[in-house]
């Protein structure tokens, strides 16, 4: 009987081992470089816990990873961030998990939408924006849907009339069928821009 819990007690030891289960370092475990550029943290590091403190670890390893001109975008995202009112960082968090739900091929195809949104001229985005800001608030006050609208008949997700959106820069120039808003949004239809 001792022999057999040794042995559990030993197979427990090498499955932990093998599953990579390790506790993130403490404040006084990390190494003298870490501390510096997290000091802004130290008073409050030990109470995160060890998923956070991996994230914020991971974080730090991209951030150091980062030439000058990376550094100064990081900190102008970082910034509009930080401009942006709890609705609208809730908004977005929720945007990204649905992006983040949707299978490979339906990210793929939003990020090259997003990409021809990018690639058209300034005035052509702001065109887009414009009309679907138009087409979104004739949604909300329950005016003219043109097919759009959370549940547009065909042209899927909330993305107004074009079935494109804010951040994927989805519209009837570039054919998608439904981003809805943010970069992963509604989804579905069954495509394209105007018929």
């Amino acid at each position: 009987m001792r022999m057999l819990t040794a042995r559990v007690s030993v197979l427990a030891v090498m499955l932990s081992a093998a599953t990579g289960v390790v506790a993130a370092p403490t404040w006084d475990e990390l190494d003298a470089d870490r501390r510096a550029a997290l000091r802004p943290l130290e008073e409050t590091w030990d109470e995160l816990d060890d998923a956070r403190r991996d994230d914020v670890l991971e974080g730090l390893k991209r951030w150091q990873a980062l030439d000058e001109a990376g550094r100064a975008q990081a900190r102008e995202r970082f910034d509009r961030w930080q401009a942006l009112s709890d609705d609208d960082r809730s908004e977005l968090r929720r945007q990204f998990d649905t992006y983040r739900e949707l299978d490979e091929t339906r990210q793929r195809e939003l990020r090259e939408l997003y990409e021809r949104y990018r690639e058209m001229p300034s005035e052509r985005r702001r065109e887009l924006r414009d009309e679907f800001e138009r087409d979104g608030d004739r949604s909300r006050n329950g005016g003219d849907r043109k097919g759009g609208g959370a549940g547009g008949r065909d042209r899927g997700g909330d993305g107004g009339r074009d079935g494109g959106g804010r951040g994927s820069g989805c519209g009837r120039d570039l054919g998608c069928g439904g981003g809805g808003r943010g970069s992963g949004g509604g989804g579905g239809g069954r495509g394209g821009g105007r018929r």
